[in-house]
């Protein structure tokens, strides 16, 4: 017989033991208690086994890397340059990154326009121009044997290092587009119903649209197509730059390089002086009641050729823009050529707008200045010779020290020591006993020809 869809069989002579009108099941007398019991647990958890039934199914695992660091979009008159740092890492910490390339993408639109709703990445794509495709090396990919014995090149860039772009800003990117026209029709038609109740509008005034901004987009690319962007989207503005500098006076010492320049024409000047500054200026201190641009500032570049022709992004020297026409450039390494340029940087709409850069200035660093004079000279004399000792110069580039003898009134004096000593001591073997001598001593340097520094004090003694 079936119970619970079990198959039980009955010994054998037990149908025949069972009493007229009795269930069927009740013919197995050996069907005990405890077995039934067992039978009932055992359908209760089968089912729980699932009797390796597949769970729901788990999302798949993406390897991506992790966003381009250190983006920064900045415009030079009519170019606009794209930096940033390719990554090293993936989402999940791994490395190297699963990158192949590199996407940039820019639009220009007009502000205000749809303010109100930021577009995905996806839209932002379609609606977006493809600048350029960076393809990225591989970091584990060793580069193929050049058949003609020269060193391997690879121009793809390597994960961990700087890229930059440069866009041109031509008349057809000068021209806006508008990614959010379709969702526009779709709500003029709706407008287009005829309203139960008259729409009562305020007589306010309508805002203006701001310049033209061009904003930039920075997509990694994974090898299985999966994409990442940068974590700031950055515009520039499309309005006339500034003018740029246009003379340049460049003095230096051992210390600093001195820059300064005219303010070029068009500049915007403080209007007043702000009521927190310090220390106050001596006129009365106030603060405007009208919304005015702040005054021009400068950022300062060092024009630096770039080797293999790659594009490079322009950093100024100055971490911060500069609100006068000057700058202090510390970095004084004598025999080397420094060339510098300028740019003008206005705010416009909230987004920093800079001058082409001005002509470039160059000065070749020449070590002209002569160690300081030794101080402290003595002169002592002994048994056939006269000592002298001096306090050492602490010069970097000190090549030694030259001695110079006269005997008075009014010898001139002259060089003892056809080369440099080293010592800041010198024993005169060659003074005559009793003979009066006058001495100096003079630093110099490791220049060629050698700067020399003025005499030290001067000494008198003879030897016994």
């Amino acid at each position: 017989m079936t119970l619970f869809g079990l198959r039980v069989s009955c010994p054998r002579g037990s149908r025949n033991n069972s009493r007229a009108g009795h269930p069927a099941w009740e013919c197995c007398a050996y069907f005990s208690d405890r077995t039934l019991a067992t039978l009932l647990v055992l359908l209760v958890v089968a089912p729980l086994w699932g009797c390796g039934a597949k769970g729901p199914p788990l999302a798949p695992l993406v390897v991506a890397p992790v966003p381009v660091t250190d983006l920064a979009v900045r415009r030079l008159g009519g170019e606009v340059y794209v930096g940033f740092t390719l990554p090293t890492q993936n989402r999940d910490g791994t490395e190297p990154a699963d990158l192949i390339r590199v996407d940039v993408y820019g639009m220009t639109t007009q502000p205000r326009v749809r303010p109100d709703r930021r577009l995905d990445l996806e839209e932002f794509e379609e609606a977006a121009t493809l600048i350029e495709s960076i393809e990225v090396r591989p970091r584990e990919t060793p580069l193929a044997a050049d058949p003609a014995g020269e060193a391997p090149v690879d121009p793809r860039p390597e994960q961990g290092f700087p890229v930059a772009i440069a866009e041109r800003l031509s008349v057809a990117i000068l021209v806006p587009v508008d990614p959010w026209e379709d969702e526009r029709d779709d709500e003029e038609e709706d407008d287009d119903e005829t309203p139960e109740k008259p729409v009562i509008v305020p007589l306010t005034t309508p805002l203006l649209p701001g310049p033209l901004q061009r904003e930039y987009v920075v997509v990694g690319v994974s090898s299985k197509g999966n994409e990442v962007e940068a974590a700031t989207r950055i515009a520039v503005p499309l309005v006339d730059p500034p003018v740029p500098p246009s003379a340049f006076a460049l003095t230096y010492t051992e210390e600093v390089i001195n820059i300064t320049w005219e303010l070029p024409p068009g500049v915007r000047a403080m209007v007043q002086a702000p009521a927190t500054s310090t220390p106050p200026p001596p006129i009365l201190q106030s603060r405007p009641i009208i919304e005015w641009p702040s005054a021009s500032r400068y950022d300062l570049y060092e024009i630096v050729e770039v080797q293999d022709g790659s594009t490079a992004m322009p950093s100024p020297l100055n971490t911060m823009p500069l609100t006068t026409p000057a700058y202090a450039d510390r970095r004084v390494e004598f025999g080397i050529e420094r060339c510098y340029a300028v740019s003008t940087l206005d705010v416009v709409g909230g987004l920093d707008v800079r001058s082409r850069l001005s002509a470039e200035t160059c000065v070749t660093l020449v070590d002209i200045f002569p160690p300081a004079a030794p101080e402290g000279l003595r002169a002592i004399g002994s048994d056939g010779a006269v000592g002298l000792t001096w306090q050492p110069n602490d010069e970097e580039d000190l090549a030694g020290y030259l001695v110079l003898r006269g005997v008075p009134p009014g010898e001139t004096l002259q060089p003892l020591t056809p080369e440099p000593v080293l010592e800041n001591t010198y024993r005169d073997a060659t003074a005559e006993p009793g003979v009066r001598y006058v001495y100096a001593v003079r630093a110099v340097d490791m220049v060629t020809p050698p700067n020399v520094s003025p005499l030290s004090n001067r000494e008198e003694n003879a030897a016994r």
